[in-house]
């Protein structure tokens, strides 16, 4: 029987092989454990990778690998920024690099949340961009009644900051203000009607 070719530290593709798996069941072709640049394993047969039928664990689209996020709010934000660099600056890390990007801003909170800049006259990067409940940059708020700031506690904050906080849309907060809600109330009640206290050591944030 002719021993197997030793794959190991060697790469086809996306896929860096790590070591030998085995044997397939029924072939007994020789089968190698890899690693795909998009994090994956998977373990694929040796004739598969030396032929170059496989490329990737299977995340290659359009010969590109997507990194298993195509479907995703993230890589959809990303997406979004390639067509507004023709005319807004982005950053170059995040321009061609989606994996930058992710690791950057992070996965979106909530479905509620929108990524925003936290300045419009400044471009898109790691420092003036955020997701937020707000679906406006900070500086541009609609309404300045929502940027005029309230205390609880220790804190005091913006109804943007609040809404960010307790994950209530801030328009939300500033209806139940106007219908005579007190300020603890407000804050403190879910959606759903129960109340939460504000936490005593809850951080107040960097710029109130």
């Amino acid at each position: 029987m002719v021993e197997a070719a030793d794959l190991t530290d060697r790469t086809y593709g996306e896929l860096a092989v790590l070591k030998r798996d085995g044997a397939h069941e029924k072939s007994r072709h020789a089968r190698w454990l890899c690693t795909c640049s998009c994090g994956n394993l998977v373990k694929v047969l040796a004739y598969s990778l030396i032929s170059g039928n496989t490329k990737s664990c299977g995340c290659l689209r359009g010969g590109k690998p997507t990194h298993g996020q195509s479907d995703t709010p993230e890589y959809r934000v990303w997406c979004r920024l390639g067509r507004k660099g023709a005319k807004e600056p982005v950053c170059e890390a995040w321009g061609s690099s989606f994996p930058k990007f992710l690791a950057d801003i992070g996965k979106r909170p909530t479905p509620k949340h929108n990524f925003i800049r936290l300045d419009p006259n400044k471009g898109f990067t790691k420092e003036n961009c955020e997701w937020s409940l707000s679906r406006t940059s900070r500086k541009t708020a609609p309404d300045p009644v929502l940027n005029k700031k309230y205390r609880v506690g220790h804190l005091t904050l913006t109804l943007y900051r609040w809404s960010e906080v307790v994950g209530i849309h801030p328009k939300t907060l500033l209806a139940r203000l106007n219908n005579g809600w007190t300020t603890r109330r407000t804050m403190e009640t879910t959606l759903y009607g129960r109340r939460k206290a504000i936490r005593k050591n809850k951080k107040p944030f960097k710029d109130c």
